[in-house]
């Protein structure tokens, strides 16, 4: 996105004059699982009978027979009614779902919870969901500041970054929850309001870093899918023609 072209402006757009709940998904998912259910949701909600009472079904989510494959239909289905029995079920069946599953199940939950305060509050519901999540309605980012020389931040360089982006993100409502300095790079994990400029606030931090000794490439890289090792860093910097901002396009970074 373009520094002047925030997220928060594009759903604006969409919502135009009228009014709309933003749901934030706010645990860390990866983002193949979620466009994988949203897929088979999809799917379900052409073929299930609205007609049949599926709390008769629920038990399946218990049994270790039933496979997990089917788990995911049923949970998948359980969602896409506006009913409150069926939102109990899943939150409870959370609390005993295998790792595997209690992913599906999140996402199953804000689902329903979307489909029920949309008619009970009769108001449009927009979802984002996000790899990397969010907290509240703000949403994490992960941001990587490469060094100038390609060599490791000095201690002074480090305190000074850490500093500045812990006044910067917190003076703009957000929370910088952790700074790792790997080789060259320094790994920021922080969550900033979705109505706010994110690339914007992270370059001026970066300029103001560098007006005590410009040791910070002006180019960061930042996204909203995953935290990235070192080595996939590199890599990734490896493919790019070093033109302007380092954005990782993804087409799955932001599902609306």
């Amino acid at each position: 996105m373009e520094q002047n072209d925030n997220l928060f402006d594009k759903l604006k757009q969409m919502v135009g004059q009228n009014e709309a709940n933003i749901n934030i998904l706010q645990e860390q998912i990866d983002v193949k699982l979620q466009m994988a259910y949203f897929k088979l949701a999809k799917i379900i909600k052409k073929q299930i009978n609205k007609e049949k009472d599926y709390l008769q079904e629920v038990e399946k989510l218990y049994d270790p027979e039933i496979t997990i494959e089917e788990k995911k239909k049923l949970i998948c289905i359980l969602a896409s009614f506006e009913n409150v029995s069926y939102y109990r079920s899943l939150e409870k069946f959370k609390e005993m779902a295998d790792e595997e599953l209690k992913p599906w199940v999140t996402l199953g939950l804000q689902e329903s919870r979307m489909m029920l305060e949309s008619s009970l509050l009769d108001e449009k519901q927009l979802f984002i969901s996000t790899g990397l999540g969010g907290k509240g309605t703000n949403l994490r980012y992960f941001v990587v500041l490469i060094n100038n020389k390609e060599e490791h931040y000095n201690e002074t360089q480090q305190n000074l970054i850490k500093q500045e982006f812990q006044y910067s993100i917190n003076k703009h409502g957000g929370e910088l929850e952790e700074t790792i300095f790997d080789d060259k790079f320094a790994k920021i994990t922080c969550l900033l309001p979705i109505e706010k400029p994110v690339q914007e606030i992270l370059s001026k931090t970066t300029k103001e870093c560098n007006s005590f000794g410009d040791f910070i490439n002006e180019n960061f890289l930042i996204t909203n899918v995953k935290k990235m090792s070192t080595a996939e860093i590199q890599d990734f910097l490896d493919k790019q023609d070093n033109g302007n901002q380092l954005e990782i396009d993804d087409d799955e970074t932001e599902q609306l």
